[in-house]
């Protein structure tokens, strides 16, 4: 994400940059848990940081449907 951050300016890129933010803490969680039950320091995102990358990945997607169609 940040290598195609790099090459976009103007609005494509504040929007990117926002929806990067927003699926930072639901993407920084563990997938797999750890052995004994050690989570090595992950936090469980709050259910408001759920919704928000919730509504990021639908913004997303009808931006690049939008742009797909133009």
């Amino acid at each position: 994400m940040a290598i195609a951050l790099a090459r976009v300016h103007g609005p494509m890129a504040w929007f990117l940059g926002a929806a990067a933010t927003a699926l930072t803490p639901v993407l920084r969680r563990r997938a797999v848990p750890a052995p004994h039950g050690h989570t090595f320091g992950a936090v469980s995102p709050s259910l408001r940081q759920y919704a928000e990358a919730e509504e990021a990945v639908r913004r997303l997607q009808d931006t690049l449907t939008r742009l797909a169609t133009v």
